[in-house]
């Protein structure tokens, strides 16, 4: 078995296929007579792109409110809305977050993006009154949109937050509770793209 290669692959000509003598593929094991594959054209977001994206996109959804949006719980839909920014952008296993804050945790371990320090922008920030994780239970989920140089300062943007999106300014996540009185930071999930 012998292999074939298109100079360019996207002028349409076939004059540029060169036939390639002295270095047969190992046809062992191949029942076709005749096997042809071409380069695809694949495009993936870079990290920092992802976060950029999503960060922008939790901006652009400052000012609405529930009945902007197609969630099941309209009394805590902090995490649903986590999971509509991340899911629009084509977030790894968005799919699987629901409508508990905690859910957030749950992908964070699972994907290997579960800190309880260093946030980045486009994490998911999670409070809880109880300062305790383990417990199964987080009182509230927003997304970072930004992080200060020395990483102690950020802002936020959460979904359920007086009924509506808000932006939260600059604050210390180490010693502050959440914008919405439901307890400290304590751990950051970067999404997976």
């Amino acid at each position: 078995m012998y292999w074939y290669k298109d100079a360019n692959i996207s002028d349409g000509k076939g004059d540029d296929i060169a036939y390639n003598n002295d270095d047969p593929v190992d046809a062992s094991g191949w029942t076709q007579t005749l096997l042809s594959a071409a380069l695809g054209q694949v495009t993936c977001k870079s990290v920092s792109t992802l976060a950029e994206d999503i960060a922008k996109d939790a901006k652009a959804e400052v000012g609405n409110n529930f009945n902007d949006y197609d969630f099941n719980h309209s009394r805590a839909w902090c995490a649903e809305f986590v999971k509509y920014i991340w899911a629009g952008n084509h977030v790894t296993g968005a799919s699987a977050l629901d409508a508990r804050a905690i859910s957030l945790r749950e992908y964070g371990l699972r994907h290997d993006t579960y800190r309880t320090g260093s946030p980045k922008v486009g994490d998911a920030v999670l409070f809880d009154t109880g300062n305790n994780l383990t417990d199964g239970e987080a009182n509230h989920v927003n997304i970072v949109v930004a992080v200060s140089d020395d990483g102690k300062q950020i802002e936020t943007v959460g979904g359920s937050e007086s009924r509506q999106v808000q932006k939260t300014g600059w604050f210390n996540w180490a010693n502050a509770s959440s914008p919405v009185g439901a307890g400290p930071a304590l751990a950051f999930i970067s999404p997976k793209g």
